[in-house]
């Protein structure tokens, strides 16, 4: 479900619907910018990508990548209470192109690995389509009024991992190094794939959030109170009351 019943209090909602209702904080809009398009997308997937041209996956990731660059640029010269709900749309289009350049690297690696079966790689980007059909489907499932979720602080472990895995992946590199180069390159499959489907949770979330936002916005805390009264307007045309 998108749109909620019009016949509700903001007060009434479940906390897990007013989360993602939340925009993202516009005090950190350009630090997130700028981290998830120069340093996971970018500097990440230079060298997998580019280091060894390979006309199929340059052709198919470089223009999603000037793309999210251009628009990274032009948000980051803009004032950020400005773009409160562009910014969720553009970590959505981040996490498209984060999710299938990642995976695209990663079916390079074993494209340089010597699979040339036609059939893996349609095999491959079955999984990959049906799989980003599950994740938006679960993210339709959880936010809709009749789940049954409920908010959970991250777990303390999760933090630890993740601010573990740069410096052991370095570690584990070193090591590898002096394995032959057909375990190195699955190692590194390994790793690009995963990160596809991290990006593709983002590129889920963040899709059903924009316009979860934009079908809601009358329940919706913007900063901007202009943009928030522009869209309440258009809104109103439609019969939608502000029920806060």
């Amino acid at each position: 479900m998108i749109q909620l019943p019009q016949n509700l209090k903001r007060k009434q909602l479940p906390g897990h619907i007013l989360f993602q209702l939340e925009p993202l904080s516009y005090d950190d809009h350009k630090m997130q910018i700028s981290m998830v398009t120069f340093f996971l997308i970018d500097a990440l997937l230079i060298a997998p990508l580019f280091v060894i041209w390979v006309n199929w996956a340059s052709f198919i990731t470089l223009p999603m990548m000037i793309i999210i660059n251009i628009w990274a640029i032009a948000l980051l010269f803009r004032k950020s209470i400005n773009i409160e709900i562009e910014t969720i749309l553009f970590v959505c289009y981040a996490g498209l192109v984060g999710s299938i350049c990642y995976f695209v690297a990663g079916l390079k690696q074993i494209y340089l690995l010597g699979m040339d079966s036609l059939g893996f790689y349609l095999a491959m980007a079955a999984i990959y389509l049906v799989a980003t059909c599950l994740f938006v489907f679960h993210q339709f499932k959880k936010y809709s009024l009749g789940s049954n979720f409920k908010q959970k602080e991250t777990p303390a472990w999760h933090y630890a991992v993740a601010s573990i895995a740069i410096p052991a992946g370095y570690i584990a590199s070193k090591y590898l190094m002096r394995l032959s180069e057909s375990i190195i390159s699955l190692s590194i499959t390994v790793v690009l794939l995963l990160s596809s489907y991290g990006f593709m949770w983002l590129f889920a979330k963040y899709f059903h959030k924009y316009f979860f936002i934009k079908k809601n916005i009358q329940y919706v805390k913007l900063a901007n109170k202009e943009v928030k009264d522009k869209l309440m307007h258009e809104l109103a045309k439609k019969g939608v009351k502000n029920n806060e």
